[in-house]
């Protein structure tokens, strides 16, 4: 951007949310993290490190397709034979 601004996450999601393309998925923010941990009265940088959400991020792009489409294709062909 020009204006050297960062875009609002929200903006973002919801215009991927509504792109035709968009089947699911989930976004944590901050927030999200600030608001457990206030909860919970533990501290958010720890919550936020514990979590690991490289982890997440990984296991789901190179696994979703074995614990999702597939088993759903699977399923579907089973049941059209």
């Amino acid at each position: 951007m020009s204006d050297n601004k960062t875009p609002d996450l929200s903006d973002l999601w919801s215009a991927i949310r509504h792109h035709p393309d968009f089947r699911g998925g989930v976004i944590w923010s901050r927030e999200d993290i600030e608001m457990v941990a206030k909860e919970y009265e533990v501290d958010p940088d720890e919550l936020d490190d514990a979590v690991g959400f490289d982890s997440w991020a990984d296991l789901s792009i190179s696994d979703g397709f074995d614990f999702t489409l597939n088993p759903a294709a699977a399923d579907l062909a089973a049941t059209n034979d």
